[in-house]
């Protein structure tokens, strides 16, 4: 939970922490030139000036909002059912066995559902859609597995 709470103080660091840059960059300096306007209403001496000021928190608070949920979805995203992808891994690589490749790629595409941060889910994507004769499908998929596994190590 410390987490949420860091990421809404400073909206898109705790994204940044997980590795989400596409998403936390974006943020983290939105929410700096936010604070940096708000700081520079506040400190000038033109009058009229203090509207700007409420404005920029405004935003900064609409970010670290955006940010949390963000970041919530990442997390949710995160969670899998070990049983389920077990049980959709084991349908797929049945169904390819039996040469049912519509099946296998349904219970493929379940899978990567299921799990879509797992290589292997897309790896078995990539060797269903290869042998439907889908090569810019298992190659997109193979390129997310590879992008996988090296986001992992």
């Amino acid at each position: 939970m410390p987490a949420y709470a860091i990421n809404a103080l400073v909206p898109g660091s705790a994204l940044l922490t997980r590795a989400r840059l596409a998403v936390a960059l974006p943020l983290v300096v939105a929410a700096l030139a936010c604070a940096s306007l708000a700081a520079l209403a506040v400190l000038a001496s033109v009058p009229g000036i203090d509207g700007l000021a409420v404005h920029a928190l405004l935003g900064y608070a609409a970010l670290g909002v955006v940010a949390t949920v963000a970041l919530w979805h990442h997390d949710r995203a995160g969670r899998i059912d070990p049983a389920r992808v077990r049980a959709l891994h084991r349908e797929a690589a049945a169904a390819y066995l039996r040469s049912d490749l519509v099946a296998a790629e349904r219970s493929a595409g379940l899978l990567i559902r299921a799990a879509p941060r797992e290589p292997g889910a897309w790896n078995l994507m990539a060797l269903v859609a290869q042998a439907r004769g889908n090569a810019p499908g298992a190659r997109r998929a193979a390129r997310r597995a590879r992008a996988l596994e090296s986001e992992a190590s």
